[in-house]
């Protein structure tokens, strides 16, 4: 069997698995443990915006198609409010006895 110091000589020479373990004091500790509640904190701030910007584009979708339905209906109005106006015109001549376009230019 070797002696203690020769097994330091071969630890040292070879390398052994406890010196090759790394150990680390409290500030490096301390370092890890910060460099980890920073990830961790930008990981979670990401994860924040990408779900508050997906929520927001829902909303601004929303908004547009009930924008755009709005406008529609208000273009339906307008288009049925034409629409009677024209009717209105045609039974006025009609009541008159206009009934085609060469009454209609004889009486002008």
């Amino acid at each position: 069997m070797l002696s203690n110091s020769s097994e330091d000589v071969i630890a040292e020479r070879f390398g052994s698995s406890a010196s090759r373990r790394i150990r680390l004091g409290a500030i490096q500790w301390l370092i890890l443990g910060a460099v980890g509640c920073v990830i961790a904190i930008m990981v979670g701030t990401g994860y924040f915006a990408m779900q508050y910007r997906e929520r927001a584009l829902e909303v601004a979708e929303r908004e547009l198609n009930n924008s755009a339905l709005l406008l529609s209906r208000h273009f339906d109005q307008q288009l049925s409010d034409l629409q009677h106006v024209h009717e209105d015109v045609v039974a006025q001549l009609g009541a008159n006895g206009v009934n085609t376009a060469d009454e209609f230019e004889r009486k002008m």
